[in-house]
């Protein structure tokens, strides 16, 4: 069995899709789309942009 590193995009789907599924629906659970869109126009993690 090959391994395969956690940035590989041919795996990717395999390994992660369930958790980012589960991230995706849970976004408008919990955030407004404003809130959402503040935090998607962010380059990195520690982004503030401007909120």
């Amino acid at each position: 069995m090959e391994v395969t590193s956690c940035g590989d995009l041919n795996t990717f789907n395999m390994d992660h899709g369930y958790n980012e599924a589960l991230i995706r629906g849970y976004k408008s659970g919990f955030l407004t789309e404003s809130e959402y869109h503040h935090i998607a126009q962010c380059e990195n993690i520690e982004g503030r942009c401007g909120y």
